[in-house]
């Protein structure tokens, strides 16, 4: 991959929390949004939480945003932070991975806080940072995790012991979303309380175990509260999910990407991963993956759609016939 630059900002406290440093401007309802989840993530530090990330795609923009916080101690005023923003345009969500990300961020400093992202940042090479994150060496967390945020629709929040506790698996899930969903998924990795975009509470946030939940149950009655200390079985969906993770096998994801198509939310995955399971096994035809279509449950009609297309796109590479006739109705 060659590598390729990004936009950043820095936000801190000057007066206020403000932006201090940017390589580029955007509008303001956007400028806002990046103000308000930019500062501390709620009305007080937790210790183990004195350093998080967020991801949000930006309203207004073509911009996701993916970002770190760090508290600020050496400021006069209680609850300072710094935030490193990097603004990810949608054209490159696909192809750039949280690795990549992460180490392009760099913790201000008072002095040289103005100068410190006024011109894009260069993203590294992904085969230099040693590819995707792993995350995934708890399975069992990691099969909570997944099914709870692509098993159901409600955003879900995870009780922690500390910011860092749950970090890379929410970055490893970030990889393995197809670009469609990628670019619309937003989590946070230290919420000292419930976090919104734009009105909706983030999609995945992981909250201090400190925090009683009756404190947030009013701002955040909608959202799943996830406690992996009693994690229970995983279903089979989720099993296929974490097996292609784990192989770091790009295929799952491409392959969900032409399925659900753009519009599609995260919670087809359930409906899917066993039609994957089916067109991907060994001695596997066009034949047998149109009849996993035509038995599968709660597909919607243009995701059956698409898939019936890609069965028939199938057949002519499994026939060799180049004139559209193929023979695979007869199940």
């Amino acid at each position: 991959m060659v590598s390729s630059s990004i936009h950043q900002a820095v936000h801190g406290y000057r007066d206020g929390h403000r932006l201090l440093s940017s390589s580029t401007s955007v509008g303001s309802d956007a400028a806002r949004a990046m103000l308000i989840l930019s500062d501390m993530s709620g009305p007080s530090m937790q210790p183990g939480f004195e350093e998080y990330l967020t991801g949000y795609p930006l309203i207004g923009t073509d911009f996701f945003v993916i970002a770190k916080t760090w508290y600020a101690p050496e400021m006069q005023r209680p609850g300072c932070v710094w935030t490193h923003s990097l603004l990810v345009p949608r054209t490159q969500v696909e192809r750039i991975s949280a690795a990549q990300l992460m180490g392009c961020f760099r913790r201000p400093q008072v002095e040289s806080i103005d100068a410190l992202a006024t011109s894009p940042v260069i993203i590294p090479d992904e085969a230099t940072v040693g590819g995707r994150s792993d995350g995934l060496g708890d399975r069992e967390h990691a099969s909570a995790i997944i099914e709870a945020v692509l098993g159901q629709s409600r955003p879900v929040i995870l009780v922690a012991d500390k910011a860092s506790q749950f970090e890379a698996l929410f970055l490893r899930l970030w990889d393995e979303l197809w670009p469609a969903q990628r670019i619309r998924f937003s989590f946070c990795t230290g919420a000292l309380m419930p976090r919104s975009n734009a009105g909706e509470l983030h999609d995945l946030q992981a909250v201090p175990r400190t925090i009683p939940p009756s404190q947030f149950r009013k701002s955040a009655s909608a959202a799943l509260l996830l406690d992996l200390r009693t994690p229970g079985k995983s279903e089979a969906w989720v099993d296929l999910v974490l097996d292609c993770a784990e192989k770091g096998d790009s295929t799952f994801r491409f392959w969900l990407e032409a399925a659900a198509g753009t519009n599609s939310s995260r919670t087809v995955v359930p409906s899917l991963a066993p039609l994957f399971g089916v067109w991907f096994a060994l001695g596997s035809t066009a034949r047998t993956a149109l009849l996993s279509v035509v038995e599968a449950k709660d597909l919607d009609l243009g995701t059956r759609s698409r898939l019936i297309e890609m069965v028939f796109e199938r057949a002519f590479k499994e026939s060799g016939k180049i004139d559209g006739h193929v023979e695979i109705i007869a199940i």
